[in-house]
């Protein structure tokens, strides 16, 4: 079972209805709206930790261990990205890589399928793959 240690949560307006998204990977948009995660391409905000409708006040976990849906199983150690849809992916970093991901941590603990929870310990930042 898969646990969750959050240190610093932010709050910020969702800008769609994330009521089905909560341990999702989310980004900001240039409203400063809270957004699924897109792509390994998306610099991610952090994880949702709630699931406000659109408008409402989505708390995003910025810094420490928390949950995240996964789009497929997920081994330990996995740096971790977004999918298409916002769940955790793997982001393979290649030697010479050209193009960057953005990573929103490590995996601590293994998911076994698709939208099975992991924990995560949020490091976010750039990798080159």
């Amino acid at each position: 079972m898969a646990t969750e240690q959050v240190l610093k949560v932010i709050s910020l307006k969702a800008a769609a209805d994330l009521r089905t998204k909560q341990f999702f990977l989310v980004a900001v948009d240039s409203s400063g709206n809270v957004v699924l995660g897109a792509a390994k391409t998306d610099e991610v905000a952090g994880i949702l930790q709630n699931a406000p409708n659109t408008g409402e006040a989505a708390a995003v976990a910025i810094e420490g261990v928390s949950k995240c849906v996964m789009g497929a199983a997920q081994a330990v150690g996995t740096q971790v990205g977004s999918d298409a849809n916002g769940r955790g992916t793997a982001i393979t970093i290649a030697a010479g890589g050209t193009t960057y991901h953005y990573r929103s941590g490590v995996s601590l603990t293994a998911s076994a399928a698709a939208n099975g929870i992991a924990e995560v310990l949020l490091k976010p930042g750039p990798l080159l793959v």
